[in-house]
């Protein structure tokens, strides 16, 4: 099969895979007989470990049946998430006892409170603990931490980052937020009220222990949001998005995204959510011309077209602010950090030579 062959067929099993959203859906392209080849068995495993979707490849192969090759490469894949599960749940359970004990308030949310909104927890991997905290609360929330056997913290940290690791030796990784927008950058442009969010969460059972989530709202605006400014290339993400929109009350949605203005990166998510995952359309919460320019790029640059590309359209999805005309500013700003400037002082840099060795 030639290369183009093979990148054709990984995307359509890949989509067509996140397209059940975890649901009993049967998946056709499953039974192509070419996913009986090693190499492509291969690609389509990793391709899914890229995406976040492994959990939702291998679930649909065992209900559905798939070629040997396939079979295995893709549970190769998903057996380690199946253990490193295993050992975030205890690490979650020590910071929920640390936190509690000391009467600080926290929530969790991406990877273990969006697993709620699947069919089974299972189906939603994730590779680390995300929890926020009000900043007032970080200094204590060290401390304590550190007294449950966790290492890290925020030494080194830029004080307006919001953003922070530990780790638990041998159970995985903890980022602790004081917001779930981290560069300052991008946080100062929006609304969203921490104490707020914290005031809204509640416990849910998380394995054989439980855990303070983000409510269904401030979790979609918060993993919407996240997206967005990470680039908005991962078909997971968008699976995420879907599954969160389910269970959202859409007008509590429009409120809370107009009172904090992130209507518009939430749109934007929304709408190549839709154009990946298709369903029924999103709901409107903003308008505009960056609306018009964003589904533009998701059609140029599908989601789940990005493994191993290069022009993923992210550095667009990342500008984006409250209305059309600011980030249009931010995306000239991005657009010289992050590209014109590396080009023009590196004479080598891959934008600036083709196979001649010039522009």
């Amino acid at each position: 099969m030639t290369r183009d062959g093979v990148l054709e067929l990984s995307v359509r099993v890949l989509r067509d895979v996140a397209r059940t959203l975890g649901d009993r859906v049967p998946v056709p392209a499953l039974g192509d007989e070419r996913l009986a080849e090693p190499e492509l068995a291969g690609e389509i495993a990793a391709a899914a470990g890229y995406h976040g979707v492994v959990p939702l490849l291998w679930s649909a192969i065992e209900r559905y049946g798939a070629p040997d090759a396939l079979r295995e490469a893709a549970r190769e894949a998903y057996l380690p998430l199946v253990a490193r599960a295993l050992r975030l749940q205890h690490l979650l359970h020590v910071v929920d006892e640390s936190l509690t004990a000391a009467s600080i308030r926290y929530a969790v949310y991406k990877g273990p409170a969006t697993a709620q909104h699947y069919p089974s927890r299972e189906l939603r991997a994730y590779s680390d603990v995300d929890v926020l905290v009000a900043r007032r609360d970080i200094d204590e929330a060290d401390r304590v931490l550190h007294a449950a056997g966790l290492h890290g913290g925020w030494l080194g940290v830029p004080d307006d980052y919001a953003e922070t690791g530990y780790y638990l030796n041998g159970f995985g990784a903890l980022d602790l937020h004081w917001h779930v927008m981290r560069e300052a950058a991008v946080r100062t442009a929006f609304d969203l009220d921490t104490d707020a969010m914290l005031g809204r969460a509640s416990r849910h059972p998380i394995g054989e222990s439980s855990a303070l989530l983000l409510d269904t709202v401030d979790e979609l605006i918060a993993v919407a949001t996240h997206a967005c400014f990470d680039g908005a290339y991962r078909l997971g993400w968008f699976v995420d998005i879907a599954r969160l929109l389910r269970d959202a009350d859409r007008a509590e949605l429009r409120g809370r995204c107009a009172a904090s203005r992130t209507s518009l990166p939430v749109q934007v998510v929304l709408d190549r959510t839709h154009r990946a995952l298709g369903g029924s359309g999103p709901p409107e919460l903003a308008r505009g011309s960056w609306r018009r320019l964003l589904d533009g790029v998701a059609a140029a640059r599908p989601v789940e077209r990005t493994f191993r590309q290069v022009g993923r359209g992210g550095l667009v999805f990342r500008a984006t602010r409250p209305t059309s005309a600011r980030s249009v500013a931010a995306l000239a700003a991005l657009g010289y950090r992050e590209a014109l400037r590396p080009v023009m002082s590196d004479p080598n840099h891959r934008w600036r030579t083709g196979r001649k060795g010039r522009l």
